[in-house]
């Protein structure tokens, strides 16, 4: 497989993982990009099976049932793929042990995937939590805001 082929194949399976999983808030579409033994690592934990992803990813749809996610920059290698992106949502659900005030929030995050036999098996992500955290506990008053 030529190396070209392989990037499109990385992009198309990350584009499609955030258009149809994760801003179609569709679990169950996890299945056509990640392998059955997916392992998401970030937020000083581990999640480590599909079923146990779902679950993770559903509690956060939960939390933010408006998230959307927006790829800003995508930067690939021979079996990995970077993936710098920007999310926003309103909190409607408990998150971080953050009862829900409806505040509204916009955060980064990069994220690292790893991929085999077609299919996502492993990610490694960071995402700005402070800053979440922040407009979570305490969102900005309208004259704050830019």
């Amino acid at each position: 497989m030529s190396s070209a082929v392989r990037r499109n194949g990385l992009r198309a399976l990350v584009r499609g993982l955030f258009a149809e999983a994760l801003n179609g808030h569709d679990v169950d579409a996890l299945g056509r990009y990640c392998a059955v033994d997916y392992c998401w690592h970030g937020s000083g934990r581990d999640v480590e099976g599909l079923p146990a992803f779902k679950v993770a990813l559903t509690e956060f749809f939960d939390a933010f049932p408006d998230v959307h996610a927006k790829i800003d920059d995508l930067v690939e290698g021979s079996d990995r793929i970077a993936v710098r992106y920007t999310e926003s949502g309103t909190q409607r659900g408990k998150f971080m042990g953050i009862a829900p005030a409806g505040a509204a929030a916009e955060w980064q995050g990069i994220a690292i995937y790893r991929a085999a036999d077609g299919l996502l098996v492993e990610e490694w992500s960071v995402t700005d939590t402070h800053s979440l955290l922040r407009q979570l506990s305490h969102p900005p008053r309208a004259d704050e805001k830019s």
